[in-house]
């Protein structure tokens, strides 16, 4: 009988160990991330800065694009504004589908822009460089630097903004740099 109840066991046995080691490598990660924080002069939330983030977060930003020109308006009135894309498809939103166009600014920075209802609802911006991770990102894509409604190491966000329902930022790794903007006109999918 023990044998039987030993192969009975043995999987959650496993299974119990698997989970100690999870949580154990846990506390060690937090440490190292802790540590290696520390040794760079930043807490681990990262709520220190060095003189150099300090000096990029004045620099001035580079706009990348204008959204007053693109955010709400047709099809013709964005490729007037931009150009022809350089490439379009067909894009499915929670069950529904949408014309998007794609281009690439000089930057390397790339801008979807997604249709919905014939007007450019979702437009995002992807590998931005010389963009800070603060409410000076705005300025990247023509609005005036603000607070935003909603803050954390993760996400920036601002609600009803110059004519827009909803716009956020998210960071490249790291954290000091704005890796992604999406501004949302009149509703989020």
């Amino acid at each position: 009988m023990p044998g039987v109840l030993r192969r009975l066991l043995w999987p959650w046995g496993l299974v119990a160990f698997a989970a100690g080691m999870s949580i154990a490598m846990g506390f060690v990660m937090r440490a190292r991330l802790a540590s290696t924080a520390a040794s760079m002069g930043r807490t681990a939330m990262g709520t220190a800065r060095s003189t150099f983030d300090v000096e990029a977060e004045n620099a001035p930003v580079r706009r990348v694009l204008d959204l007053s020109e693109v955010a709400g308006r047709s099809e013709s009135d964005v490729r007037t504004a931009l150009g022809a894309p350089a490439s379009r498809r067909t894009v499915s939103i929670r069950g529904t589908r949408h014309q998007a166009f794609f281009y690439r600014s000089p930057g390397g920075t790339e801008i979807e822009i997604v249709f919905a209802g014939g007007r450019a609802e979702w437009i995002t911006l992807s590998h931005l460089s010389g963009v800070p991770f603060s409410g000076r990102a705005l300025e990247a894509v023509g609005l005036a630097p603000a607070s935003a409604s909603f803050a954390s190491g993760a996400l920036l966000e601002w609600d009803n903004l110059d004519g827009l329902r909803e716009l956020s930022v998210m960071p490249a790794p790291g954290g000091n740099r704005a890796e992604t903007i999406t501004a949302y006109v009149t509703r989020v999918p």
